[in-house]
């Protein structure tokens, strides 16, 4: 049995876990960052994932995920890319809009290079005024 109270975050990307997200997720509610990317996790988001109060980051992207992408609270980061079945969740009710300044899901196909060219960047500036 896996202790509640421990975990900040977890990261199960890229191990071909397959079928749907597993309920055990659930119990994690000291959880901040969950990392279930590059799998063969299939059917829809389970609603649990957004009631995890201290949830601030959720990559499921590149999955087989299908449905409707349930409402998080406003700080959470939600990556979906890679999921053909995934759509978008209607507006979330007054209440919910009130209280949320902005929704977040995030799609970041084209991520590696970003990140090759800031990285470039930063050796080639950190190289140019080591020489200087």
């Amino acid at each position: 049995m896996m202790p509640t109270s421990l975990q900040i975050a977890l990261n199960l990307s890229s191990n071909l876990f397959e079928g749907p997200i597993p309920n055990h997720f659930s119990r994690l509610t000291g959880l901040e960052i969950l990392d279930l990317s590059n799998n063969k996790f299939s059917g829809q988001i389970p609603s649990f994932l957004a009631e995890l109060g201290a949830l601030t980051q959720l990559s499921l992207s590149n999955n087989q995920l299908s449905g409707v992408i349930p409402h998080c609270n406003s700080w959470v980061m939600v990556y979906t890319s890679g999921n053909e079945g995934l759509i978008n969740a209607p507006s979330p009710p007054p209440e919910m809009k009130a209280r949320s300044h902005h929704f977040k899901i995030v799609e970041l196909s084209s991520l590696s290079f970003y990140v090759f060219f800031v990285v470039s960047f930063w050796f080639f500036s950190f190289d140019t005024c080591r020489r200087l």
